[in-house]
């Protein structure tokens, strides 16, 4: 398999408003993401622009067991984050475009792309068939202090998860 600099990552839907930044208090989520930024010498770490960065949240996900945990950051471009999660994105210019910027970072040809673009589709469709539990790893002690996965799932804009769309 090719090394990308820059990967399609299929979010499973039901979590993907669970989000640490949504979480954490916004002086928190300021502070870490500055850190994160500043860790990426104020650049993309896929592409290396300079544009405004955003932070991403790198999760991981065993689609056997249902568990989804944080592993880790990326400070990205704006395109590259919204390349990142490209099978939310439904206006097909605007899928089109990030698609372009994939295979660009990733010095593609477009077959190999859309066969990267296709199986992220098909991943994601996997993953939001099931209900997943969301750990924040070294992050669940700086959360709001809450009573159960339930009401962390009410803090976070949650709903239950949809099956068979």
């Amino acid at each position: 398999m090719t090394y990308l600099r820059l990967t399609l990552e299929p979010v499973p839907a039901a979590s993907r408003l669970a989000t640490l930044a949504k979480l954490l208090p916004p002086g928190q989520w300021d502070q870490l993401r500055r850190s994160v930024y500043r860790q990426a010498s104020y650049r993309c770490q896929a592409c290396g622009r300079q544009d405004r960065l955003e932070c991403h949240e790198v999760w991981c996900c065993n689609p056997r067991t249902g568990y989804q945990w944080l592993t880790g950051f990326q400070a990205l471009c704006r395109l590259c984050h919204e390349a990142k999660h490209v099978s939310f994105v439904r206006d097909p210019s605007r899928r089109a475009a990030l698609l372009q910027h994939f295979t660009a970072v990733n010095r593609l040809a477009p077959e190999e792309a859309d066969g990267y673009l296709a199986d992220a589709l098909r991943r994601q469709q996997e993953l939001d068939q099931r209900h997943w539990i969301i750990s924040y790893g070294d992050y669940n002690l700086r959360m709001p202090a809450l009573a159960d996965l339930q009401q962390r799932q009410r803090y976070a804009g949650l709903s239950r998860p949809r099956y068979g769309r």
